[in-house]
């Protein structure tokens, strides 16, 4: 059968654009074979199709390399952003630094906070008079007269020096035959907070304050304590802190009653370096827990990270109190405890959800998203809200100022983010 293709039409044929606007093309006329006419249908259609699906694909392409980026932009921002978690906000982001910033220390013209109040320190009169040479007139060798009053000066002065103290207890001998009396009756002992150690209470003291108030590391103390003529071993010092430990444990039930009968707290927990051989475990690495409320501050040491701590911590707790909170980061631990408290509300701490809308920020791409991220920067920057101290427990406005979910294990309207 003899293929019968489409007419030629020679570019000689082609006329101008009328002056209706029509084009050359508008006035020809193709006569194409039905077999041809179907094969560029089939040709139009095939290719259409594939237009479709390649800009399907490069949609979908585009979508993943944004996701990437958005993922290296979060990836570079932790590993080599701020780590400040201020941000200057929306107004004042494109601001150029000032080029005479603010001074620190006290500004000129300021009120200042006047002399330190130094009346309760003890005071060691010093009385400094002139030579005997002085006293006399130099040209006619005439005594002076005493003036009434002195010229008094003050220096504040600190003096640190260890010492023995030499405790000699009086002996006394019986004068009667009474059987019933010791033969020799002598003054009883000095207290000694550890017994037989030549340490004294003020040493324990010391070591107390230096080492859980002012965190300094108990080598450089003994260190300190060399300079002043007392050498001490850091085995003697962690020896008797572990010694005197019991001495402490009613103070730590009292305090930890005490926390129980409050509605409000703060939790948050800490990896902690402790190098003491356990059974079962490996490694050093232990957790620092804190449990704050209104009146008390209450560390708990744990080997472990789990939901145990908290529940053995909250085992006392209060039964008839209503409406617990714990205010925490969204850390799982927290949740599986809160499951079996019903009464007990789980309020994330705003500067963690804040990083979701920073994180959620850096993820936004394209023209259409940069309105958007705008938005969440604006709503995330200035939204630091702290937590005074109450004066009461049960009287702290929550709602303000966290972000609270109840945590019931029916239910998912909590945060999860893990």
């Amino acid at each position: 059968m003899e293929h019968t293709g489409p007419q030629l039409i020679s570019t000689s044929e082609l006329a101008p654009v009328h002056s209706s606007g029509t084009t050359p093309f508008s006035q020809q006329t193709v006569v194409l074979t039905k077999q041809a006419y179907i094969e560029l249908k089939w040709e139009a259609n095939y290719w259409r199709a594939q237009h479709e699906r390649l800009l399907e694909r490069e949609a979908a392409l585009q979508a993943e390399v944004e996701a990437l980026q958005a993922t290296i932009r979060d990836l570079n921002q932790r590993l080599y952003g701020t780590k400040s978690e201020k941000s200057a906000g929306p107004d004042r982001a494109g601001m150029s630094k000032p080029t005479s910033p603010r001074h620190r220390g006290q500004q000129p013209g300021s009120k200042g906070h006047g002399r330190s109040d130094r009346s309760a320190l003890p005071v060691v009169a010093e009385v400094h008079d002139v030579s005997e040479a002085a006293k006399h007139c130099p040209t006619c060798g005439k005594a002076f007269l005493p003036f009434p009053g002195t010229e008094e000066s003050t220096i504040i002065e600190v003096q640190v020096q260890a010492h023995r103290r030499r405790i000699q207890r009086q002996r006394y001998q019986k004068a009667c035959h009474c059987p019933q009396v010791a033969g020799i009756v002598t003054a009883p002992p000095a207290p000694r907070l550890i017994p037989k150690s030549p340490l004294g209470v003020s040493v324990w003291t010391i070591v107390l304050l230096d080492k859980y108030l002012y965190g300094r590391p108990t080598h450089r103390f003994c260190e300190e304590l060399r300079h002043q003529g007392l050498p001490v071993a850091q085995g003697t010092l962690t020896d008797g802190l572990q010694r005197i430990a019991v001495l402490f444990e009613p103070v730590v039930q009292a305090l930890h009653a005490r926390q129980m009968r409050e509605k409000l707290f703060h939790g948050d927990e800490t990896r902690w370096e402790v190098f003491a051989e356990v059974e079962g475990k490996t490694g050093h690495r232990w957790y620092l827990w804190v449990t704050r409320s209104a009146s008390v501050v209450f560390y708990r040491m744990a080997p472990s990270r789990g939901a145990d701590v908290p529940k053995a911590h909250f085992a006392k707790l209060q039964k008839d109190l209503v409406e617990v909170v714990l205010v925490c980061d969204r850390y799982s631990a927290y949740k599986c405890f809160a499951k079996g408290h019903e009464g007990l509300l789980l309020a994330y701490c705003w500067a963690h959800v804040r990083r979701d809308f920073l994180k959620a920020a850096r993820s936004c791409n394209g023209l259409q998203s940069k309105a958007a991220r705008t938005a969440i920067i604006a709503f995330a920057g200035p939204h630091y809200l702290p937590l005074s101290p109450p004066s009461r427990p049960d009287s702290v406005p929550l709602r303000p100022q966290s972000s609270v979910r109840a945590c019931n294990p029916s239910r998912q309207d909590h945060i999860n983010c893990h």
